[in-house]
């Protein structure tokens, strides 16, 4: 690595070269680890979860109350594994610069139905009722769709987290200055003050005294806010009226009515993607 420096007062330019071999093989090893993890550990957690979803699905025959309960307990477990090795894996692609984007138009509405549906079977699970607001209009937007259903998926699951039994959590959008506004709001205990940049950094996470709340990785967020970064957006939290937090995260807006002939139309997602 190599590094110049003109001194108008010598008239000379100084270089400086540093030997970073020890760091390009710790950075190679590192990447045949999160290989290793992706391969050797998140398929046969996959296929697992799946035998356990026929189980308990009855298909091997009825189980037993017990039984029914112990299964659906490892089907948490293996499904909070698989998500962390998710992670973990969006985590190395993010920092290599290779956090795969499709930009594509879609309607809003769209994406927050299909991260609802994601999430009402844990909503439920923790006596949490997960709702959308309605809206008056549409709001089309040049999306990765995938990723973002990620986006919402990842704050609705911590505002479930986070709320008490018979809870209610919100996703509501607004028009903000030609930005969509995606916010996701619950009435837990609450983001500590002070935290609200802390939490979007690798491996923090916020000290809040809430005995239903697991422990996370302190990965989503900051994938989150890398996934909307990539989509020309920002991120972000502020505390609720009468307690609670509300996550919001803001996307330009994409004029639906735009004629856009199909080749322009490549053009312009080749170049959104370019651009990411």
């Amino acid at each position: 690595l190599w590094s110049f420096r003109w001194s108008p007062s010598e008239q000379s330019v100084f270089c400086v070269a540093h030997d970073i071999s020890d760091r390009k093989e710790v950075e190679r090893l590192k990447q045949e680890f999160v290989a290793v993890i992706s391969h050797e550990l998140r398929t046969p957690l996959t296929s697992l979860q799946m035998t356990l979803t026929l189980l308990l699905n009855g298909n091997y025959g009825a189980l037993s109350p017990t039984a029914e309960q112990r299964l659906k307990g490892a089907d948490v477990s293996i499904s909070r594994l698989i998500m962390l090795i998710t992670d973990l894996l969006d985590m190395e692609k993010m920092e290599a610069g290779k956090l795969s984007m499709t930009f594509r138009d879609v309607d809003l509405s769209d994406v927050i139905e299909n991260s609802l549906e994601s999430v009402r079977g844990f909503a439920e699970q923790q006596g949490v009722k997960v709702i959308a607001e309605e809206q008056s209009r549409q709001f089309k937007v040049l999306v990765d769709a995938d990723r973002l259903v990620q986006v919402i998926v990842n704050l609705l699951s911590n505002a479930v987290k986070f709320s008490e039994e018979d809870g209610q959590v919100e996703v509501k959008v607004e028009n903000v200055d030609g930005f969509s506004e995606i916010q996701v709001i619950d009435h837990g205990a609450g983001i500590p003050a002070g935290s609200e940049e802390l939490i979007f950094a690798k491996y923090q996470q916020a000290h809040v005294s809430n005995s239903k709340r697991t422990k996370g990785t302190g990965l989503g967020l900051p994938i989150c806010k890398a996934i909307v970064e990539q989509h020309g957006g920002t991120i972000g939290v502020r505390a609720t009226d009468g307690g609670g937090s509300t996550f919001w995260f803001r996307i330009p807006d994409q004029a639906s009515s735009l004629d856009v002939s199909p080749k322009d139309e490549a053009l312009l997602l080749s170049e959104k993607a370019r651009s990411s």
